[in-house]
């Protein structure tokens, strides 16, 4: 009974062995306090699921945000000199239609969303998914068409000319465009009709730019002699467009990227930039959006014919609308382009800026012959 304990036994006295631990000894390297910080590995209370975090509502969720940050960057008060306008600025009626236009932007991106994924079980915009799994079950072949719509509505809008087919675009309050101005027109296969009507109207000179009309110099001779106030060239075409434009180039055509082109004319405002016949519109938007960015250019109309077929994936068409709206454009009219592609596969889409729209607010407001 006198003797030690033995190695392996304890005394009560003794320290706790290297397996035990007192209730007020300190906590081992592995053990976290009440008061310590998550380990890597832990979450906080607050933050999202794992599983949410990649879900078609947190996607959606991060989309909306996306798009309201860039809302916040397109005000027509702005402070950069060349937006600012003290008066209409000022204009409460203009500045509740302006904040109507915003809101239905981020009520539209939540509205395809959510019918997508109501139809399909997947995020549309999810580039993890082969496009063909993005797509309605029934037989919607262009769906991505249907997801957008005007999301603004212009008190001025005509169509230049007043004909039928496909060299008319829709226009927004041409009637405040004054000259000097400018037209970029992308494609033309041998029609001139709009650039005249816009020259007729607002006087504005045009650059038509189609290397397509190359191979015909009969037709190209004659159509160059019809045009007003334009200045052709048959001998480029824009990098990046995957139709005739570049299929069908001679050996004397080169490819130039859309800011080249218009550095090169020097171009810095477009009064009207229209592109037809076209499958590289989502390329030519990004390089556009680069220099909207950098306050190279400026655009008051832009019309695009968009070709589903131009965007191997829904994101691809989206990232089009989103440089868009960072050059302060706002979608006003939508068309089914039968004419332009086989089926229902073409759109033209129409927008117009918005200091163009506070432009032509106060008109439209105290004049009832303004059109």
């Amino acid at each position: 009974p006198l003797s030690p304990p033995r190695a392996a036994e304890s005394s009560p006295l003794s320290p706790p062995r290297a397996a035990e631990r007192s209730p007020l000894s300190p906590p081992r390297a592995a053990e976290s306090s009440p008061l310590s910080p998550p380990r890597a590995a832990e979450r906080s209370p607050l933050s999202p699921p794992r599983a949410f975090e990649r879900s078609p509502l947190w996607q959606l969720e991060a989309r909306v945000a996306s798009v309201s940050r860039r809302l916040n960057e397109t005000r027509s008060c702005s402070s950069n000199p060349a937006y600012f306008d003290a008066e209409l600025c000022s204009d409460a009626d203009w500045q509740a239609r302006e904040q109507t236009w915003r809101d239905r932007v981020l009520a539209w991106e939540r509205a395809r969303a959510t019918d997508h994924y109501q139809r399909t079980k997947f995020f549309w915009l999810d580039r993890k998914y082969h496009g063909s799994k993005l797509r309605h079950p029934e037989d919607l072949r262009h769906v991505e068409m249907d997801f957008f719509e005007p999301e603004y509505s212009c008190c001025s809008e005509q169509r230049l000319p007043l004909a039928a087919g496909r060299g008319p675009k829709w226009v927004c309050g041409v009637g405040a465009v004054r000259a000097p101005c400018r037209t970029v027109s992308l494609g033309s296969k041998f029609d001139g009709s709009f650039e005249r009507a816009v020259y007729d109207v607002a006087g504005c000179e045009a650059l038509v730019v189609d290397p397509t009309l190359a191979r015909n110099d009969d037709r190209l001779r004659r159509f160059r002699e019809r045009l007003k106030g334009a200045a052709l060239n048959a001998s480029v075409g824009i990098r990046g467009f995957q139709d005739d434009q570049n299929e069908t180039q001679n050996a004397t055509t080169s490819l130039v990227p859309i800011d080249v082109l218009l550095r090169d004319a020097r171009v810095s405002h477009v009064s009207f930039f229209k592109a037809d016949d076209v499958e590289g519109s989502a390329i030519m938007m990004r390089d556009l959006r680069a220099m909207c960015l950098r306050g190279e250019v400026t655009i008051d109309h832009l019309n695009l014919q968009v070709a589903s077929r131009s965007a191997a994936h829904p994101a691809d068409l989206a990232d089009l609308f989103d440089a868009a709206l960072d050059c302060q454009l706002m979608l006003f009219h939508k068309e089914r382009n039968a004419g332009g592609c086989a089926g229902d596969a073409c759109a033209d889409f129409a927008w117009v800026s918005l200091r163009q729209a506070r432009n032509i607010h106060h008109s439209c407001t105290t004049d009832p012959s303004f059109i």
